[in-house]
């Protein structure tokens, strides 16, 4: 690993440790909170709260595009993230709530999908907070902001369980009251002072950042989304199984990236070879993990999490151990681009992300298939980063 990635982790090693364990505690926290519901909700209750779930992840799918931004302008020393005024940027949202509700509340309880939906702006707002702090490299406050998420959600759970409750309206307010406290802790840790718009601000720049970042996680994504839709029942369960062991790797980087970012934007391109050099190792030694922990003998570890069904194509544990891997080497690849300055430009990039839509539509009920595609993209996506960062980071400026 090279000298900078090893003198990064010394500065930052307890930060990035701390954020590490308030990442498994969330996972953690959300996992009780589900089995919970599982266990005392009805069939039609569960599926209301999974739909409240499923939206705020879809808000955090899309919010997650808002931190790299934000921490980019934080770290040159501006944070300026607002496309237009605060009142019209909050005018705009609360219309887009609205419709939401009424187009929610077609298909279950009003009351619940009002709480449902206002885990969007949460989510937003946690997005900004989480990348002021990102910008100014602090580690620890991220880490701190996530642990109080994750433990009220525990809290809330914990809860749940001694008043015996079986309301899905409350366990969707448990929700909305956990990112609650997480947006109160972002704001009592100081991560809003620095947001601001000003009427000059860029704005076709600014959309044409959120757009990158966001064509970017669709590649990354896009089997996670597809799948959903076309696989039958059984064959959709094995690969969200699948995907979510191999996509451990990915939430293994994340506290890695969250620190790379600004400091890759703190010093010109040409200086920051060992830190490509360091980001090659990383991901090689990820992957090589996933490949160790998950080929051998995948129907075993999948055993141990659902005893009761056994799984029915190993096949894809053993591809999803390289697309996480390879996955999470193209994301480390990505945002070293982002501080180097040498993303690919947005209109190949949607070229891109167009074609392997179409390809996992095209390959539809085969899970095989769109493993193997999404694998491809991948190892295609990650070549070409690596490709555009080795050229930006060569030793002497040009």
């Amino acid at each position: 690993m090279s000298a900078d990635l090893v003198l990064l982790a010394r500065r930052h090693w307890t930060g990035t440790l701390l954020l590490i364990a308030a990442t498994g505690g969330v996972f953690a926290s959300g996992l009780v909170l589900q089995l919970l519901a599982i266990r005392w909700l009805d069939g039609a209750e569960y599926a209301r709260f999974v739909l409240a779930i499923g939206l705020g992840n879809a808000a955090g799918m899309v919010a997650a595009i808002v931190s790299p931004v934000v921490a980019e302008q934080a770290a040159n020393g501006r944070a300026r993230p607002l496309p237009a005024s605060p009142r019209v940027v909050a005018l705009w949202g609360i219309g887009a709530g609205g419709v939401l509700v009424a187009l929610l509340g077609f298909s279950t309880d009003p009351g619940l999908a009002a709480l449902a939906v206002l885990q969007v702006p949460l989510v937003f707002a946690i997005a900004v907070g989480t990348g002021g702090l990102q910008g100014e490299i602090r580690v620890s406050a991220t880490a701190l902001s996530t642990t109080v998420w994750a433990a009220t959600r525990l809290g809330i759970a914990v809860g749940l369980a001694l008043a015996i409750v079986r309301d899905d309206r409350m366990f969707v307010l448990g929700l909305v009251l956990a990112l609650a406290c997480q947006v109160a802790t972002l704001r009592a840790l100081g991560a809003f002072r620095r947001i601001e718009w000003v009427p000059n601000v860029d704005v076709r720049g600014l959309l044409r950042q959120y757009a990158t970042w966001l064509t970017f996680g669709w590649i990354v994504n896009a089997d996670v989304i597809v799948a959903p839709l076309l696989l039958p029942d059984g064959a959709a369960g094995d690969y969200a199984l699948a995907l979510t062991l191999g996509r451990q790797a990915i939430y293994l980087v994340a506290p890695v990236a969250f620190v790379l970012l600004p400091i890759s934007w703190s010093r010109p391109p040409w200086q920051q070879r060992s830190l490509l050099l360091g980001v090659c190792a990383l991901g090689a030694a990820v992957t090589v993990a996933m490949v160790l922990v998950l080929t051998p003998a995948p129907g075993a570890v999948v055993e141990l999490l659902r005893p009761d069904e056994p799984l029915a194509d190993s096949m894809l544990v053993r591809l999803y151990a390289l697309i996480g891997g390879v996955g999470a080497f193209a994301t480390l690849l990505f945002v070293l681009g982002a501080g180097t300055r040498s993303m690919p430009s947005l209109r190949a990039l949607f070229a891109f992300g167009l074609t392997l839509g179409v390809a996992l539509v095209l390959i539809g009920r085969d899970s095989r298939g769109l493993a193997v595609t999404q694998l491809l993209a991948l190892a295609t996506i990650a070549a070409w980063l690596w490709r555009l960062d080795w050229r930006a980071t060569s030793p002497s400026p040009r």
